[in-house]
């Protein structure tokens, strides 16, 4: 009798029912390929090479214990077809490669027609992959197939690419594949940048739809520098979301001759909209880029891109030179053109030359340039982020937050418009010789129309805090620029420097900048929430956004400036909810169906919140605009309306908009916690759903 792995018995039940299994083992475990040889659980194959030849549309090819040394052989997938490893431990099924591919397959290859997209509807899963030594081209590669899902596999050692998801990068520029999942993988040393080949990158995505990779760990620093490939590259791409993943590389990738490569994390080139990177964790000094020239927001997709939530660490500034050739490090940038409803917002940036970028490279008719076109930038918003010891070890140039347009040739043109900076915390203090020089920086040329830098702490630079300029004397028109309620302390200059060159109307660059130390909490790791007695608190103006970098909300009216809203009330302490009394609170909804909170507290209870679905957010005893969180429908639908608290000696007016009166009552205080949802049993523990219902439902006037 052949010696079965028993692994294989328990792989049984895993598998849905209806599908048919075959089987893959060792030869030391009975694995045999040719006639006769059936792929049952007692009868396996001895490659899987030879497997997938012998599997159709809704099979399950699981692969026993052990090394499986496939060869120069490809691994061709059917439709259909998943491949399955051992699950009680990962990398214990481990599949070895020696495949040379072309420029579009690899050693596991799943393809189907060009210019029309397949449903593939399976998995590849629990398999360690080994490039054999970088003999092997790439682990993976699906062209032209929807709704693959790729989890908890190891790949390492491949020499180009790890895995390749795929349509057409130009040739069907309207066909995009869609439905994959790349998640719980590890994949090490497989992105080259050396050679000449094209298709490189740890992870490389070309014309997808509604695709999410999440939970990976990508590392690339294996190879001598200059030599490691692009974590992700990506192109022609939309709707997907890269989350919770961890990111290694180099802080630069120029060889010891000094040839210099680009070292990226991600390099993405001409999105079609809806892209998110979000909550990810990267070291190393290499780039996030959103380049290309054909940047787009196509039907379906209603932003370009938003980057939120991200951790850049790094222990050390880098240098500028490396190897006898210069560099520049920035962790996020925004170059090229056609980038429209761009968000970058509540991430951490350590120890970067430059932290976020927006750019615009040369353009000209002469043959030695290789742009040649207009850039366009619109609606980009950057706001509470952090970006903390800006510099370089040994080069004195750095920047916080820059945009900056290179020189333009007649007859190529920037134009730019709608760029805010907002309640960001910027600091050139690294501790070394050479801190942050400015701390935002503009240099500009062609046209920007409405360039709002508010509500930025700037602390620590060499020079300007804020620096708006011409670039090269190329000429720069600025049409509505506002450079206020900005905290700037510790810089070489406290002030906004303004280029008197510029072609400038409607510019203000003074009102409300305070130049007082910003007061945070400080410590180890370093807090920059605000101490109680910050100037920075109360002293921004309201810019529309409703989330400071610790999810707090945003009061309409009383900002502060910085990256987190001050709270007179902890945050995480005990939360009191009092059942409505109607004595004390009324809801009231009007004839058109919206409603209205009528609340009063007595001396007794000075702090007391009412948990009824509806939350005042108050800071203190003061005058603002306030924002309260009510639902029409028992809590299945939210919305925020904005009244106006005006605070005397004994009562609040509480008016409503749309010309619905107000009611007046005695208030001593009233305070928000952060509770946003009605549960179906409560309010956070507070009042139920159906006392909910019964408050407003018999307060319906």
């Amino acid at each position: 009798m052949r010696n079965i792995i028993t692994i294989l018995l328990f792989m049984i039940s895993i598998i849905t029912v209806n599908a048919t299994n075959y089987y893959v083992a060792t030869a030391a475990n009975g694995g045999e390929d040719g006639a006769g040889i059936t792929g049952a659980i007692d009868d396996p194959w001895l490659t899987v090479t030879y497997g997938l030849t012998r599997t159709t549309s809704g099979d399950t090819l699981i692969i026993g214990l052990g090394d499986f040394d496939e060869g120069i052989n490809q691994m061709v997938k059917p439709v259909g077809v998943s491949i399955m490893g051992t699950m009680t431990a990962l990398d214990t099924t481990h599949i070895i490669s020696s495949y040379v591919a072309g420029d579009f397959d690899g050693s596991i290859y799943c393809s189907s027609t060009a210019g029309t997209t397949t449903n593939d509807n399976s998995s590849i899963s629990y398999i360690r992959f080994t490039g054999n030594n970088l003999t092997a081209t790439r682990a993976i590669y699906v062209r032209y197939r929807n709704n693959l899902e790729i989890h908890h596999c190891t790949i390492e050692d491949f020499l180009v690419s790890g895995i390749t998801l795929s349509a057409s990068r130009t040739s069907y520029p309207n066909l995009y594949v869609t439905g994959l999942k790349v998640h719980h993988c590890i994949i090490n040393n497989s992105a080259t940048l050396f050679g000449g080949v094209s298709g490189y990158g740890s992870l490389v995505l070309i014309g997808t739809d509604s695709i999410f990779v999440y939970s990976n760990t990508f590392d690339n620093t294996a190879r001598a520098t200059g030599y490691n490939g692009h974590s992700l590259n990506f192109y022609r791409n939309k709707n997907h979301q890269i989350y919770n993943n961890v990111f290694y590389r180099n802080d630069h990738e120029i060889t010891a001759e000094g040839t210099k490569y680009w070292n990226f994390f991600l390099e993405e080139w001409n999105y079609r909209g809806n892209g998110q990177f979000y909550n990810n964790t990267l070291y190393g000094l290499a780039q996030f880029s959103l380049g290309g020239d054909d940047n787009q927001i196509v039907a379906g997709c209603s932003y370009g891109y938003k980057v939120y939530g991200n951790q850049w660490l790094n222990s050390a500034n880098g240098n500028r030179v490396y190897n006898g050739e210069n560099r520049t490090a920035y962790a996020i940038t925004i170059e090229g053109g056609g980038h429209q409803k761009v968000e970058i917002f509540r991430n951490y940036i350590q120890r970067f030359p430059w932290g976020i970028e927006m750019s615009t490279p040369t353009s000209s008719d002469d043959p030695e340039v290789y742009w040649k076109q207009n850039w366009v930038m619109d609606d980009i918003k950057i706001y509470y982020n952090i970006v903390e010891n800006v510099g370089y070890a040994d080069h004195a140039f750095s920047y916080g937050i820059r945009l900056l347009n290179e020189t333009m040739y007649d007859p190529y043109y920037n134009t730019f418009s709608n760029i805010l900076i907002a309640n960001n915390v910027v600091t050139g203090n690294n501790g070394g010789t050479y801190p942050g020089y400015y701390g935002i920086d503009i240099s500009g040329n062609g046209t920007l129309t409405d360039l709002d830098i508010i509500n930025n702490i700037v602390y620590g630079f060499d020079s300007y805090g804020i620096h708006i300029e011409e670039h090269s004397s190329d000429g720069f028109t600025l049409d509505s620029c506002n450079a206020t309620y900005n905290l700037m302390n510790g810089n070489g200059y406290n002030t906004v420097y303004f280029e008197s060159s510029i072609v400038d109307t409607n510019i203000d660059i003074t009102t409300g900048n305070i130049t007082d130390a910003p007061l945070f909490v400080g410590g180890s790791p370093f807090d920059y929430s605000l101490q109680p007695d910050s100037p920075a608190i109360n002293a921004g103006i309201d810019v529309e956004l409703t989330q400071d970098y610790a999810h707090n909300l945003v009061p309409f009216g009383l900002t502060d400036i910085g990256a987190y809203e001050y709270y007179d009330e902890p945050l995480t302490g005990t939360r009191v909810f009092a059942t409505p009394d109607a004595t004390k609170t009324k809801f009231m909804r009007t004839t058109d169906g919206r409603l209205i909170m009528i609340i009063q507290f007595g001396e007794a209870s000075p702090w007391t919140t009412v948990s009824s679905g509806l939350c005042y957010y108050r800071k203190g005893e003061r005058d603002g605009m306030y924002v309260i969180d009510f639902s029409n429908d028992g809590g299945t639908t939210w919305e925020l309306d904005i009244v106006q608290l005006e605070l005397d000696e004994d009562s609040i007016i509480i008016s409503i908009d749309d010309g619905v009166a107000g009611y007046r009552h005695e208030v001593r205080a009233c305070v928000y916690y952060i509770d946003h949802e009605l549960t179906p049993t409560g309010f956070d523990g507070g009042v139920e759903d159906t006392d909910w219902e019964t408050v407003y439902s018999t307060s319906v006037i």
